[in-house]
């Protein structure tokens, strides 16, 4: 598989984000992360980009994000999700669609707002 590199104004630009950022292939090669993604993902960027993120990450196969994933890849349509990402203990609220042929996804780390409201939910019942 060709290695891509990230474009490197566009790579300033995707780091200044404090939100995950990435765009994937239909089949999840990546194709460019930001920073934070990486950080996450707990790879430099060269050991990310050109590679398949369901390779890097078996255990995400069928999980939320791998469903919502392809669903936006079947059908075009952009999908906002929550999803648990148990090896990391970790809520992410997303944002998938199509940007041309690819997918982009933006996500964020909600697990203390999922924690806060699980903490007020158990209280009032």
């Amino acid at each position: 598989m060709p290695m891509t590199k990230p474009d490197p104004p566009a790579q300033t630009l995707l780091d200044l984000i404090e939100d995950s950022v990435a765009l994937y292939e239909r089949d999840g090669t990546i194709i460019q992360v930001n920073g934070i993604t990486a950080r996450l993902f707990g790879r430099p960027l060269d050991q990310l980009v050109g590679h398949r993120l369901w390779d890097l990450f078996p255990d995400a196969q069928g999980n939320a994000f791998w469903q919502h994933f392809h669903r936006v890849c079947e059908t075009g349509e952009p999908s906002s999700f929550e999803n648990f990402y148990e090896p990391w203990g970790l809520w992410f609220e997303n944002t998938a669609r199509m940007v041309g042929d690819r997918v982009a996804v933006i996500g964020r780390d909600i697990t203390e707002q999922v924690r806060a409201r699980q903490q007020t939910e158990s209280l009032t019942t």
